[in-house]
């Protein structure tokens, strides 16, 4: 028993050792917004999270949902030794964003040109931004299925170092919201660039051989068929509620607030961003090992490493919401006087950001393809959150725009939280 769980903790040592290195990153990618915050004003940084909620939904809508398809279906073929086909998934699932990208990109063009979109070239680096990122995401999925951490940790890391340093320096030296997001753009494509170098250097002979064949062969394999976009398509349709569900607040406050209100605003949302890194860092290992879980040991035992997951993670974001409650008041007085009103509205956030960051659930769902229930009861659910929230705005019309809008964040989080719990758990029954 003493050398069973000897074994178990060197396994789970060696398996998560990348999360110092993800922990850099995530620093990294939580404080470059309170640089940002320091080195611009407010209406400029108001401006450029405006910029990044753009690129966000834009990449996402790129993606058209193959970014997930990639992520659910290369764990479970390196599990069963066909590299090749893994590699295959990745090629797939980027030649379909692109073909999605350049198909956005048309569109906004003859807007660009008319002149009916204001600062047209930046909606063009937005466009890019969010593809790359997205494009980043899908190639290192090769390296976590592996379950080769370590690289792809230190991907994730070198990615936060040039991008967000390009953008740091632009923010030093001109100040602006659109500079900062043209460097961001440049680093994260430089990286991108190297990672798929690796992804290829790290390939088997004979993976590579299949990859060659399918990629020349006459059938194009690497060209999405009409059953992935199909499948994607359903995917889509749940990330974007999901998608909405975690920005819609910001959405509405971009339109309702001034540069200068939103930009407040979005420092207070630094919490729940930072919380969106987080779990993505801890997600980065944890899907994977739930995916395979499922594929050999079956969904009751995937629901019972996910639950653990998530009590480990909120116990650990309740420590950290205490502590920041207690240091935030003097560090924001001192630093950032500014964006002093946010302090009235932090609260909502930590409690979001702590619902968010140990909401494992719905990768657990997406593994069990569950998507479909997903999307339509959290898409019921959201509009009776909209529908309730927007008759309570109206009764309170007189309350802040930043009160009433950090109520709507923390009511999207409990509401998708409660409908994936009951889908997680709803999925394991009928799957006995």
């Amino acid at each position: 028993m003493r050398q069973t769980v000897t074994t178990l903790s060197r396994k789970a040592t060696r398996h998560f050792s990348y999360l110092p290195f993800l922990a850099i990153a995530a620093a990294i990618s939580f404080l470059k917004l309170l640089v940002y915050a320091r080195w611009l004003n407010v209406e400029e940084f108001g401006e450029l999270a405006k910029f990044f909620v753009l690129s966000s939904a834009i990449g996402f809508i790129g993606s058209a949902g193959f970014h997930m398809i990639a992520q659910r279906r290369v764990p479970a073929l390196l599990e069963k030794e066909r590299e090749g086909d893994a590699l295959l998934e990745v090629l797939r699932a980027n030649s379909a964003m692109v073909c999605v990208g350049v198909g956005l990109l048309l569109l906004l063009l003859p807007l660009i040109i008319t002149k009916q979109l204001s600062d047209g070239w930046l909606w063009i680096f937005a466009l890019a931004h969010g593809l790359l990122n997205h494009a980043f995401v899908i190639v290192t999925v090769e390296s976590k299925s592996r379950l080769q951490m370590f690289r792809y940790s230190m991907s994730v890391l070198w990615r936060a170092v040039v991008a967000i340093g390009l953008g740091i320096a632009a923010a030093r030296l001109w100040g602006a919201a659109n500079a900062v997001l043209v460097g961001e753009t440049v680093g994260t494509g430089v990286v991108l660039l190297f990672v798929a170098w690796s992804l290829l250097r790290h390939a088997s002979a004979d993976a590579k051989r299949y990859l060659k064949h399918q990629l020349w062969g006459k059938r194009a394999k690497w060209i999405p068929a009409a059953h992935d976009w199909q499948e994607s398509f359903v995917l889509l349709l749940a990330m974007t509620v999901a998608l909405v569900s975690m920005n819609l607040d910001r959405w509405f406050a971009a339109g309702d607030m001034s540069a200068r209100e939103f930009g407040i605003y979005a420092f207070a949302w630094i919490v729940m961003t930072g919380a969106q890194s987080v779990q993505h860092i801890i997600n980065a290992g944890f899907f994977p090992i739930v995916a395979r879980a499922v594929a050999g040991r079956g969904a009751s035992e995937g629901l019972k490493i996910t639950a653990f997951g998530v009590f480990c993670v909120i116990a650990m974001a309740t420590a950290f919401g205490v502590i920041v409650t207690v240091i935030a008041p003097k560090i924001i007085r001192e630093h950032y006087p500014g964006y002093s009103d946010a302090m009235a509205v932090l609260p909502f956030f930590l409690i979001a950001a702590t619902i968010r960051v140990s909401d494992f659930w719905t990768g657990f769902l997406i593994i069990m393809e569950r998507e479909s229930q997903l999307l339509k009861i959290e898409a019921f659910g959201i509009a009776i959150t909209i529908a309730l929230w927007t008759v309570w705005a109206w009764r309170f019309a007189n309350s802040e725009m930043l009160f009433r809008y950090s109520v709507l964040a923390l009511s999207l989080a409990v509401v998708s939280y409660a409908v994936s719990v009951f889908l997680s758990f709803r999925a394991v029954q009928k799957a006995r």
